[in-house]
């Protein structure tokens, strides 16, 4: 089931304060440069989010909204400035649906579905925590998020 995920591309991180999780990437991982942004949705669980790359790996790291963790939690319990939360993977758009039934169907919870109206952001969370230790991302390669991607520093 994990193996058709498609193409691996994030490591990422929870952070309790923002400007320390983003200098730790930089110092600790080498993460040269972030694009970093707001989310302005007041009901989602993250508020703000640095991007930026390690060799071809992205690094994400994510303040969590208080009040509003969701599958956040666990993870900033922990987050001394970091700390691992999933990796993520990038598929076509059309198989998204169909992962998400392999997954729900194997026994795998899927505690977050974002599909966004107009197909711009696509992405679903699999609580693979009994088996991993983490979660893991599933991220439709849609024009929007490769817009996205494409202002993320590289080196």
């Amino acid at each position: 089931m994990l193996n058709d995920l498609g193409a691996f591309f994030q490591v990422a991180y929870v952070t309790s304060n923002f400007d320390d999780g983003v200098a730790a990437a930089r110092a600790i991982l080498g993460v040269a440069g972030f694009f970093s942004f707001e989310n302005a949705t007041p009901l989602s669980a993250t508020k703000r989010v640095a991007l930026g790359y390690q060799g071809d790996t992205m690094i994400e790291v994510i303040e969590p909204r208080p009040g509003a963790m969701g599958i956040y939690a666990d993870a900033f319990a922990q987050a001394r400035p970091l700390a691992f939360h999933h990796h993520g993977y990038l598929v076509d758009p059309e198989i998204l649906p169909e992962l998400d039934k392999q997954l729900v169907g194997s026994g795998v919870n899927v505690p977050v579905r974002n599909v966004s109206p107009a197909g711009e952001l696509n992405l679903i969370y699999a609580d693979t925590r009994p088996s991993l230790g983490h979660y893991v991302e599933i991220v439709a390669r849609t024009p929007a998020i490769l817009s996205l991607f494409e202002k993320v520093p590289r080196g």
